[in-house]
């Protein structure tokens, strides 16, 4: 009877956990779907900076590969090669696995933040950095997966 007890107390957390989490999951998915089709949005009108600051918000709530990729976009373009590539590296080592074409333009975005000499640069669009333009790259769906 004891042991009884033990499964149905047991069983009772369990539910209260999924459906008392439930709801707050599912209001982060939106969160960062809202937040994905926003930056998405903001890199159609080439609003460099906006469009990473909804990308992160989206990829706080749920690292993602993908909008880690699109992070490294949006820095690179802001000729940022220190946030690009770092960014650039989670997409490549990122779940879920970052697939062509992306991988392949995420790793010329890592060869751009080396420059010519091989180390990362640490400018942000200073005039002082001979930088070369970005690469040009492929973006992802506009449909955040999840």
């Amino acid at each position: 009877m004891l042991a009884d007890k033990k499964y149905i107390s047991l069983g009772s957390l369990v539910c209260v956990l999924f459906f008392g989490l439930a709801p707050a999951l599912a209001d982060t998915v939106k969160g960062a779907n809202e937040h994905y089709q926003q930056g998405y949005n903001a890199l159609d009108q080439k609003n460099w900076r906006e469009a990473a600051n909804h990308f992160t918000l989206s990829y706080q709530a749920i690292p993602r590969s993908d909008v880690a990729y699109l992070l490294s976009v949006a820095y690179s373009k802001m000729l940022n090669p220190s946030l690009a590539s770092q960014f650039a590296r989670k997409a490549l080592s990122g779940k879920p696995p970052l697939g062509e074409p992306y991988a392949g333009a995420a790793k010329k975005i890592l060869d751009w933040a080396k420059g010519p000499s091989g180390i990362v640069m640490e400018s942000e669009g200073k005039a002082d950095r001979a930088l070369p333009p970005p690469p040009q790259v492929v973006l992802p769906s506009r449909e955040f997966e999840r």
